[in-house]
């Protein structure tokens, strides 16, 4: 990956840190940790029907991180372990996604297409930006906000089924400690000794104070 890609992907990050639900670009670029990873995305669209959105992006963006800087090397690792030439990536991806008819073909501008595929043909290395940044607006404009709407809730909903669990344990540690009061209570009828008396007190206290500075964590 070029360095100034890395660097826009980690400036981003940062500028984006604070807000409670990501953009689009931060869902492609998996900056941000589940419910909102690109895998999320693309689990999301494929129960639309559209997962071949998500499928060219990152295809496209893998390409252009390879072979887009003009000193990256002219080979690429694909999945299958395989080192293929530019040439034969580029057909992978038109064959894939653009051709007419493709078993994923992408919904883009017939005249967008045609353009992609003359670049393509030239060995332009730029032959799939803008069908990227297309399909980029696209799935921001359609699925993207359908995705947060339900990623959010999923999220909200998992963060009050932990509170619930962890205020129910604690509760149930609070018990424990108020029914050791009551112990403390029934003991001091039948112990005698001062100190021995207080014993039971000190820990109850102690384990009340314990409890309400919040270190008891749970």
């Amino acid at each position: 990956m070029p360095m100034t890609a890395s660097i826009e992907d980690s400036s981003r990050a940062s500028r984006r840190s604070m807000l409670l639900e990501p953009d689009v670009d931060d869902v492609l670029f998996s900056l941000q940790g589940p419910p909102y990873t690109r895998d999320d995305l693309r689990d999301f669209m494929k129960s639309e029907f559209n997962a071949e959105n998500v499928d060219f992006w990152a295809r496209a963006e893998e390409y252009r991180q390879v072979f887009g800087d003009a000193q990256a090397p002219k080979m690429v690792r694909v999945t299958a372990g395989l080192s293929k030439d530019h040439a034969s990536v580029s057909k992978e991806i038109t064959d894939t996604y653009l051709q007419t008819g493709a078993p994923h073909e992408v919904n883009i501008s017939s005249g967008m297409r045609d353009q992609a595929l003359r670049k393509v043909s030239e060995g332009d290395l730029e032959a799939f930006a803008t069908p990227q940044q297309e399909v980029r607006n696209l799935i921001a404009a359609d699925s993207f906000p359908r995705f947060i709407k339900r990623a959010t809730n999923q999220n909200l909903t998992k963060s009050h089924a932990d509170w619930r669990k962890r205020f129910g344990i604690k509760l149930f540690i609070l018990a424990l400690i108020l029914m050791g009061g009551i112990f403390a209570l029934e003991l001091t009828d039948v112990l005698h000794t001062p100190f021995v008396r207080l014993a039971p007190w000190i820990v109850f206290v102690g384990g009340i104070s314990y409890y309400i500075s919040g270190r008891w964590r749970v």
